[in-house]
């Protein structure tokens, strides 16, 4: 099966579906999104000025997790490093999820204390993990020194998929076997 790219304003409208932003604000949540692209993220899309964006699966799993984390507090640049860092646990997450229908949950944890060191440079590797929901209940019977930031990542693939599938002009069956036949490919 062929690459399925999507629109910019299919990438733009279901991830301001998936974040309840309303049409007022769509133009603001544009700018974040073409600011975020400005910075070279996510790579591949960055076409320079005038040329049309063409946006995979991958694009969108990135865009949506990096909002994810904007959520949390952490600002634009850091969201983008903290990303890169966890790539590829995140999407060997993701591949296993979607293969095999989510069939244990999967979720992405941070300690949201010290997320820096006096530099400024991020500590996920030792803060951070993807965990299944077998795993969940030991991270927080652990003493809690630092708070605890989840994204369920079962959830955030549903939102995601389930709000592209409301902007796309794509059949269902199409969109769902493009999206297995990504997850396949990884």
């Amino acid at each position: 099966m062929n690459k399925q790219y999507f629109t910019f304003a299919e990438i733009r409208d279901s991830l301001a579906d998936m974040h309840d932003i309303t049409s007022e604000k769509r133009s603001a949540f544009a700018n974040r999104i073409k600011n975020l692209q400005r910075k070279g993220f996510p790579g591949g899309v960055n076409t320079g000025r005038g040329t049309t964006a063409n946006y995979l699966w991958e694009h969108l799993i990135r865009l949506g997790f990096v909002f994810e984390v904007l959520e949390i507090g952490i600002i634009p640049d850091k969201a983008i490093e903290f990303i890169e860092i966890q790539n590829d646990d995140l999407f060997t997450a993701i591949k296993s999820l979607v293969l095999t229908d989510g069939v244990e949950r999967t979720f992405f944890v941070t300690s949201l204390g010290g997320l820096e060191d006096l530099r400024g440079h991020l500590l996920l590797e030792t803060i951070s993990q993807i965990v299944g929901e077998s795993e969940l209940p030991m991270l927080f019977a652990e003493p809690a020194n630092r708070p605890k930031a989840v994204i369920d990542l079962h959830e955030l693939v549903v939102r995601l998929y389930k709000s592209l599938e409301k902007v796309t002009s794509l059949p269902k069956e199409t969109l769902a076997d493009s999206f297995k036949a990504w997850a396949e490919s990884l």
